[in-house]
């Protein structure tokens, strides 16, 4: 009785394609989540860290650490670092959030073909002395980021975040 008004919208050609807009929701959601376990499945270590901090003009060296718990065959790996202007504003009752790019460096990185044991190597990046040093306000941030995406072979990709930051000369 509690649930009439639900099945009335599941009756009819009009239920049916209800049904099929949310069973197909459900479905992208659990896979969304499934392609997730599956790439922290693969190891048993991943991990992006940086130095507490770099200066502009100089370089980040960034360490990463891979344990897979079974060899895994690599397309190719790439690390990406960019710096954003970040800023929240009210318009009305709705808050908006604006993000724009004001500098991005992608750069290919060499990789074993087949990744197995223990893989560790240090990163190093070169922060251009042009950049903004980061910057967290109540709704303004200025940040950079680097992002390792690592394309392993019938197997969902690993992504690693490490936010860096940046300090004056």
């Amino acid at each position: 009785v509690l649930l009439s008004p639900i099945w009335f919208f599941l009756e009819g050609p009009a239920g049916v394609v209800g049904f099929v807009i949310f069973a197909g929701i459900g479905g992208l959601v659990a896979l969304g989540g499934i392609t997730g376990l599956m790439t922290a499945a693969a190891f048993e270590l991943s991990l992006l860290s940086a130095p507490d901090s770099t200066a502009l003009g100089g370089t980040a060296v960034l360490l990463l650490q891979l344990v897979p718990k079974k060899p895994l065959n690599i397309n190719g790996a790439k690390l990406t670092v960019y710096a954003e202007e970040w800023a929240e504003y009210n318009a009305g009752t709705a808050s908006r959030t604006y993000t724009e790019r004001i500098y991005e460096q992608v750069q290919s990185l060499e990789m074993p073909r087949i990744l197995q044991g223990p893989y560790q190597v240090e990163l190093k990046v070169a922060i251009p002395a042009t950049l903004p040093p980061t910057f967290n306000g109540t709704h303004n941030k200025l940040r950079t980021m680097a992002c390792f995406d690592l394309d392993i072979d019938r197997w969902p990709d690993l992504h690693l975040d490490q936010e860096l930051t940046v300090r004056p000369e």
